[in-house]
């Protein structure tokens, strides 16, 4: 199991002095003072991305010529320590104080994170601008792509699949993967990679809709098979595609933005899939947070976000004006006109708001399952890992009905118990250890038994 749990961008203006050369000139006006606030981001955004859009944030102020200069501190971490670190900081505030605690906004991470900081009351709803949110819907395929209320906005949309190696498949006579099954089937065993869910939240958000298509029983087999068929679990999910090239794994569990990155370097080779009807086109939302010391700042910067300016950055290759300055950002823009206005020049594959998806999000259980699958998956696969494939290798020795097999695949309690779970653990941080203490021995002793 690994375990692995800020930079910083500034603009730094310097003022001359003037300095009278007779005494019979006026005094010279003193420089106009200076008004530079700094805005606190915390976000699990790539390099990539952080510098794409602190540069296009600049350059949007001083084409809509608002007063004052921005810096940008930002704290990167992975999505669920973004998460905690968000949730550690307000805990160490009384509910009757400021609960100032030093982080304007957050950044990325998916709908289910940014909805549970806003149902914990930590999202401050921000009142935008007609214009920020005109044109883009208010929900896709059923997901809301912004809060009515303004405690979060979608900023980008998003997908998860399978990234995979061509030629390493086609060398060992495998075939390619094209839904979340074929990762647990016996072919793969050693070759899937997989991030530790604990650390990334595009690896639970992957759990998630593996359980959503497959309900509680069948998702937990796939994803017991799945786990059983990684060789250990990565700190972080934009390990995969690199890993995946090299041909040390065949697939993984990967945003599909991050996929097409590696994609576009090795094309003969890599290629992404969306499991048919099993996965969904997401809002990666931006949530101002309570407490913020730069109200202002932070909700320019949404606004920002939400803008054309914003949104060609997404989408747009670096050679063409109202590109990143770096390599494509592989993300779809969350407003529709980008896609008629640039048309062929994206970088993305197709426009979401035209495509008819059957795919839709049960949001009770989305919920539960990113609380509760963190935990259960460091249950079944943290310490217990190597005892989880030797009872794998065992079982599918019996054949692909035996008893030991269906055993193995069993979820360790009922759907009702584990939507039950998923609240205690979502409000009692230490009853939540506790459970994931038990179900690691749970599990165990389930690896063991007939051994």
């Amino acid at each position: 199991m690994c375990a692995n749990r800020s930079c910083g961008l500034g603009i730094l203006l310097v003022a001359g002095l003037l300095i009278p050369v007779s005494c019979d000139r006026p005094e010279p006006s003193p420089p106009p003072s200076l008004d530079i606030s700094e805005l606190v981001i915390i976000t699990p955004h790539g390099a990539m991305i952080r510098e794409a859009f602190a540069d296009g944030f600049r350059r949007w102020q001083e084409d809509n010529k608002l007063p004052g200069a921005i810096t940008i501190r930002w704290i990167h971490k992975g999505t669920l320590d973004c998460q905690r670190h968000v949730y550690d900081r307000y805990a160490q505030y009384p509910e009757s104080s400021q609960r100032r605690i030093g982080i304007d906004v957050f950044w990325g991470g998916g709908i289910a994170v940014h909805r549970d900081v806003t149902a914990r009351g930590f999202a401050l709803p921000v009142k935008l601008s007609a214009k920020a949110l005109e044109g883009i819907p208010a929900e896709l395929n059923g997901q809301p792509l912004y809060a009515p209320d303004g405690s979060w906005h979608g900023t980008a949309l998003g997908g998860f699949g399978i990234v995979f190696n061509r030629s390493a498949c086609q060398a060992r006579g495998i075939p390619e993967p094209t839904t979340w099954a074929d990762l647990a089937n016996p072919a793969y065993a050693g070759w899937v990679a997989a991030a530790d869910p604990v650390l990334s939240g595009s690896t639970t958000q992957c759990l998630v809709l593996i359980m959503l298509k497959h309900g509680w029983e069948e998702g937990w087999g796939i994803v017991t098979g799945l786990l059983a068929n990684a060789n250990g679990l990565l700190p972080s999910s934009s390990l995969i595609s690199p890993i995946v090239s090299s041909g040390v794994a065949m697939a993984g569990l990967e945003p599909e933005f991050v996929a097409r990155t590696t994609i576009a370097e090795s094309p003969d080779r890599m290629d992404y899939i969306n499991p048919p009807a099993a996965t969904a086109i997401t809002p990666d939302p931006v949530t101002v947070l309570v407490g913020t010391s730069a109200l202002e700042s932070a909700t320019q910067f949404v606004e920002f976000l939400l803008s054309p300016q914003g949104q060609s950055l997404w989408a747009l290759p670096s050679d063409v004006p109202g590109g990143p300055p770096g390599q494509p950002l592989y993300r779809y823009p969350i407003r529709p006109e980008i896609y008629q206005q640039y048309k062929d020049q994206l970088v993305v594959r197709g426009n979401p708001f035209t495509e008819q998806r059957d795919f839709r999000i049960d949001d009770r259980l989305e919920r539960a399952y990113t609380i509760l699958l963190p935990l259960l998956v460091d249950a079944a696969c943290g310490a217990n890992h190597v005892a989880l494939q030797q009872a794998w290798q065992r079982a599918r020795a019996q054949g692909g009905d035996s008893p030991r097999l269906a055993e193995l695949l069993r979820p360790p309690f009922t759907l009702d118990e584990a939507l039950e779970h998923a609240e205690a653990c979502a409000h009692d941080p230490q009853q939540a250890l506790t459970l994931q203490k038990q179900w690691a021995e749970l599990f165990a002793e389930r690896y063991h038994s007939g051994s």
